[in-house]
């Protein structure tokens, strides 16, 4: 509980293929893909959380959607960073235990994709949560300081770092991300 676990490498290495397998491995009762999230077209993003804004608010404050216009939009009228935080702070409302994440940050600028692997880091370990994503965004790894780092250069070639080397499986190839 409480950990992160990253993929990382290349377009076309094969990280969703990755992320799919583990993801099947989870009960589908205690998993929720952010990517899968529909989007609502009738209703303002206020409008389409179930929680009491004393809850959803702050929620939607770590996601980066706390200004008025967003508030007030509809789902699919957000630019496409916007929807993703959108799918992120709903998925954070869910009971879900596992929380996949493909193309981790993909749509959002530098500054926001920072902000927001920060606070995601934040909510994950308050929250006891296990975050697996995928993507090729390697400066967001600072802030999200991911417990597990996988990285893919082909399904053949996957390298697995621990980021605290007692809690890795002992195995001659993992190693601590420390260490590197």
């Amino acid at each position: 509980p409480g950990w992160i676990c990253c993929i990382t490498g290349p377009s076309g290495a094969g990280k969703s293929i990755l992320l799919n397998a583990l993801c099947g491995q989870t009960p589908p009762d205690e998993r929720i893909r952010i990517e899968n999230i529909p989007l609502e077209s009738t209703h303002s993003v206020i409008d389409c959380i179930d929680s009491p804004p004393a809850q959803s608010l702050p929620i939607l404050t770590r996601a980066g959607l706390s200004d008025v216009w967003c508030l007030l939009q509809s789902p699919t009228s957000l630019s496409e960073g916007q929807k993703w935080r959108y799918r992120l702070a709903k998925a954070l409302m869910t009971p879900a235990k596992f929380l996949f994440a493909d193309e981790f940050c993909a749509a959002l600028d530098t500054t926001t994709a920072l902000v927001i692997a920060c606070q995601l880091r934040r909510t994950i370990r308050r929250t006891g949560r296990i975050l697996i994503l995928a993507g090729c965004r390697e400066d967001v790894l600072a802030e999200l300081q991911p417990d597990v780092l996988v990285t893919v250069s082909s399904l053949a070639c996957i390298r697995v770092l621990y980021a605290d080397a007692k809690k890795a499986p002992t195995s001659p190839q993992n190693r601590s991300v420390a260490s590197q």
